[in-house]
């Protein structure tokens, strides 16, 4: 049976790959990356220098589009109502690599409770497909390689376990820093979430460090890409645009390729 860690490069992924470390050992884990192509390079070298430390196996899984790939097939942006990048970039490849295995397997997940109501309502273990086979409040099932994944549980059994779900941030932190580890550079420079560099979806604040941190060749990396999809970027009004459902001034990106 394969022992899989599900490792961002933040600090919850790290210390449940530290947690499985000590339950599984080294030689026994792979750890997971789903790379969105949007990392900032810190985060890629952490996640690296983490598992050589550690000695532990690192698979890195990639979707044929990165995050601005991605928005170009969309013909937009990922938003809270519409969190395709999550599904595109992390989800699916994950979903892929498990239905490669021709074994079963264990998942764990650095999920809390204390993240968010939506987190909070998780369980600390359940089926990995289990929006497969159980509808959800709409009353719908998962469909992405549907038939794929019942014809894949009918033999093996993937399983997920979220060892640090009722644990606090500090506690988190502590596990890091006894283990003789250091959390990802991005957090002691005021980041509270390093995954996505930038999110398209950050916090105010995170916009703040952002421009004080980036580096040049993001920016430029930015103009590029928008001379490349003949973009454009406007400023919009606190509800102007009320589909948004933007109550406060914000920019658009129209994609004219």
């Amino acid at each position: 049976m394969k022992i899989l860690v599900s490792f961002s490069g933040g600090k919850d992924s790290q210390a449940c790959l530290i947690q499985a470390f000590k339950q599984y050992g080294g030689g026994n884990l792979t750890a997971v990356f789903c790379d969105t192509g949007w990392e900032h390079p810190d985060t890629y070298k952490h996640v690296n220098d983490v598992c050589l430390q550690m000695g532990v196996r690192l698979i890195t899984l990639k979707s044929k589009y990165d995050f601005v790939s991605l928005a170009v097939h969309k013909k937009r942006f990922p938003s809270t109502n519409a969190r395709f990048c999550t599904s595109e970039l992390k989800m699916k490849p994950m979903i892929d690599y498990v239905l490669s295995l021709k074994e079963s397997c264990i998942i764990i997940q650095g999920i809390r409770a204390g993240e968010s109501t939506a987190r909070a309502a998780m369980e600390e273990e359940c089926m990995y497909f289990k929006s497969y086979f159980q509808p959800n409040k709409k009353g719908r099932t998962e469909n992405y390689r549907s038939k794929d994944v019942k014809e894949w549980c009918s033999q093996f059994d993937a399983s997920v376990l979220r060892p640090i779900f009722k644990w606090s941030a500090q506690q988190v932190i502590d596990c890091i820093l006894d283990a003789g580890q250091k959390p990802n550079p991005l957090y002691y420079r005021g980041f509270s979430r390093v995954g996505c560099f930038p999110c398209i979806m950050c916090r105010h604040k995170e916009i703040e460090l952002i421009a004080k941190n980036a580096s040049e060749k993001k920016c430029i990396d930015f103009r590029n890409w928008l001379k490349e999809v003949h973009g454009e970027v406007f400023e919009i009004s606190a509800g102007e645009f009320k589909e948004s459902g933007t109550s406060i001034s914000t920019m658009a990106v129209v994609i004219k390729k």
